[in-house]
Parts: C-alpha cells; structure tokens; sequence
C-alpha cells in the first residue's frame, strides 16, 4: 500500500515538474519580457524613426531620432525628450522636459514654460513625444513569429501584427487618420529579460484635414542600460519664460506657432 502511495506520488510529482518546464510560447516570452520592463521605475530609451509619405501627389521623407527618459514615479512622474527632426530637407531640434508640475520647452531659439498637472502635459505634449516610444502589452495579432537566438539574446520575428502598431502609434494614427496594414518587425530580449529592442514597419493610408495619401515607415527603438538609474533636471528653471501651452503646438517636437 505504501508502495502504491508513494508511486502515486512520485508520478504527480513528475507530471507537476514536466508541465513546469513546458516552453514559453514567442508571445508569453514577450509579455514576460513586456511586463518586467514596464515595471521598471526609470528608463531610457534611443528611438530612431523614417518615413516616405505621399499626400495629396506631393513626396516627402521625415527622419525623427529621440533620446528619451522615464522617470515612472506616481507621485511625481518625469519625462525628458531631445528630438531633432529633418523634413523638407530643414532640420528642427527639441528638448522638451517635464517635472514637479511644469513643462519645459526649449526650441527654435525659444525657452518656454507652462505649470500642468501630469494629465495636461500629455493632453499638450506628452502623448505625441511618448507614442512610439512605450512597451506594447497586446501581441495576440502578431502572425508567422519565430524565434532565433542572437548571442545571449532572443530574437523574436513576426508579421501581422497591425493591431500592436495601432497600440503604439496610439494619438499619432488617430490624428492623421492612419489605417495600418503590412506591419513587420523585430523585438530582442536580453539575456536579463527585459525587452531592450523593438523595430518595426508599416504601411499606412492617412485622411487628415481633408487631405488623403499614404505612408511607409520603419521604428527603431533601443532600450538602453535597463535597470540603471536614470536622472531628469532643468539647469536653470528661470531661464525659461513662462507661457500659456497654447503658445506651443500638440505636435511632437512642441514648436513654437508664429
């Protein structure tokens, strides 16, 4: 009897440590990785952006590269943005930061600030600076993933995944009416299990402001030291001339209207 008890045992034992150690599908690997590195209390990220556009018969490229910084404080969250944009062969740089209730912008040979809660920050500015910029949570749509393994990293592969750049590009696609298809795209996992990269392609058709054409982009996005600490500070808060925010654009770079 003892025998057959300990068998029992020994068998659910068994079948408990065989289900424990099934493989992670691609997907469980990246919302694992997903979750770890949402949960981190700062990041830093380089974020490096292209597009081809058509609107309306006339052709245009934009090339947008970004050093990002997250400070995921409750109490007092923290961003900082440098953005430097080329388009129409014209380059614009941005360094715009936001802590303890206020909105730093300097740009165009412009200082500016304005107080906002955090709400308010992304309602003017935050929203089109930290799109394209964050970890996705979904990746039930991706299609035709693989996975192949990069030194000590995982490389996972996929297409399909249209709906995940809809997440992503969140306030952009709604604002230029962007309907996305063809999506493709790369996310690496480091050997410490955050998700340290992520690239990504697409087509899109865009109708904004009565204008329709279309576009093609890649996002290259690079999570860089996960786990360091990062720092966020205004040198000189007073060198800043204090403004209404309608005096500076929602758009991503926060350029200064004429």
């Amino acid at each position: 009897m003892k025998k057959r008890i300990l068998s029992a045992l020994l068998a659910a034992g068994m079948m408990l440590a065989l289900a424990g150690c099934q493989p992670q599908t691609p997907q469980e690997m990246l919302e694992s990785a997903a979750a770890k590195t949402n949960a981190l209390s700062s990041a830093e990220y380089a974020v490096a952006m292209s597009a081809q556009m058509d609107m309306g018969g006339i052709q245009m490229g934009m090339d947008i590269d970004q050093t990002l910084k997250l400070i995921n404080d409750q109490e007092n969250p923290q961003v900082e943005a440098v953005v430097s944009m080329d388009l129409f062969g014209e380059s614009v740089e941005a360094h715009t930061i936001y802590q303890d209730g206020w909105c730093y912008v300097d740009t165009m040979g412009s200082k500016m600030k304005y107080a906002a809660d955090y709400d308010e920050f992304l309602a003017t500015q935050g929203e089109n600076l930290l799109d394209a910029s964050g970890t996705p949570t979904d990746f039930s749509s991706l299609e035709d993933v693989s996975v192949t393994q990069d030194g000590d990293n995982r490389v996972i592969s996929f297409t399909g995944g249209d709906a995940l750049i809809e997440e992503i590009m969140g306030a952009v696609q709604d604002s230029q009416g962007m309907d996305i298809t063809d999506a493709s795209g790369q996310f690496t996992i480091d050997k410490d299990g955050y998700l340290s990269g992520q690239k990504f392609s697409f087509s899109a058709s865009m109708d904004s402001d009565g204008m329709t054409g279309t576009m093609d982009m890649t996002i290259d996005l690079t999570l860089q030291n996960p786990g360091a600490e990062v720092t966020i500070q205004v040198d000189d808060p007073d060198a800043y001339e204090e403004v209404d925010p309608s005096a500076i654009t929602d758009g991503t770079e926060g350029l200064v209207t004429e």
